[in-house]
Order: C-alpha cells, then sequence, then structure tokens
C-alpha cells in the first residue's frame, strides 16, 4: 500500500470542539455525494450528521464563549446560540464593557459577596440621587454602563 493510499484509508480525527464540527460539517454539506447519502438514510452519514450536530449544539461554554468574543465564521448553518451568544458579546462590549467583564458575563462567573455587596450599595445611594436618575432617563453612556455592571452583578448571585 501506498502512502497516499494509507493516508486515504486512516480515517481523519474526529473533531476535537464545537468550531472543528462546524467546519467538518460545512465541507460536508458542500459535498453532494455525502448530502445524497444523508438524504437517502446512509446509516454511517447520518450517524456522522447527528455525532457533528451534537458536538455543534452543545459546544463547551468557554469554547462558546471564546467564538461569540471572536471574529471567527459562525458558519452556513448557525445554530442559535451561537448567534445569540454573539449578538449579546457585541451589546455588552457596546456598552462599554471590557473583555474580561464581557468573558465572565457570558460564562456566567458567580460574584463573590463583597462584589455583591458593593453593587447593592452602589445601587441604592444612585438611585437616591436626583442628578444621577436624571443623567440615567437622557441616556448617558456611562450611567448606563454603570447601571448595566450593577445588575450584572446582581442578577448573577446564586443566593
Amino acid at each position: 500500500m501506498t502512502d497516499a493510499a494509507a493516508a486515504a484509508a486512516t480515517p481523519a480525527a474526529p473533531p476535537a470542539n464545537a468550531a472543528e464540527a462546524r467546519t467538518v460539517l460545512d465541507a460536508r454539506m458542500g459535498d453532494k455525494a455525502w448530502g445524497a447519502k444523508l438524504f437517502a438514510g446512509d446509516v454511517a452519514t447520518t450517524t456522522e450528521y447527528r455525532d457533528l450536530r451534537a458536538l455543534i449544539n452543545n459546544p463547551d461554554p468557554a469554547d462558546s464563549v471564546t467564538v461569540a468574543m471572536s471574529s471567527q465564521d459562525l458558519g452556513m448553518l448557525p445554530n442559535a446560540a451561537a448567534v445569540e451568544l454573539r449578538g449579546a458579546a457585541g451589546y455588552l462590549r457596546e456598552m462599554g464593557l471590557n473583555d474580561v467583564q464581557v468573558r465572565e458575563t457570558l460564562e456566567g462567573k458567580e460574584p463573590t459577596a463583597e462584589e455583591v455587596a458593593i453593587a447593592r450599595q452602589w445601587k441604592a445611594q444612585s438611585f437616591k440621587s436626583q442628578d444621577f436618575v436624571k443623567r440615567m432617563m437622557a441616556g448617558e453612556p456611562d450611567v448606563r454602563r454603570q447601571l448595566l455592571v450593577a445588575n450584572i452583578i446582581l442578577s448573577s448571585a446564586k443566593a
């Protein structure tokens, strides 16, 4: 057996994460012969399709956040969760959060008790200030960002 034949006979390693699975599935979907086997109900092709979709639809949360925060192509048929996560990352950045804050928010990092106490105190004091309320109602970006950060902290606390 030649080296080329041996390489062709050796199956490729399965995708290790959702991004790799998306790349493989996109390539498969572009292959008319593979698509015909899928629609004909070929067992091996259907199994491969289901395995790839399962990996794409249930990615490691850290992986999905990394993809959402990157400019990586989501593929031909991205799942809704990936699109929503990318939109959330974009919104948080537009609101002025830095990448660390965006990542921790999207990963669901639980704030410390001290962070929760500080956010509660800041929010209570801020809403007593007529100037703060006026600036908030005017849509001042810095005030909106501060309020968003406090609300993320308070809504992320487990108990």
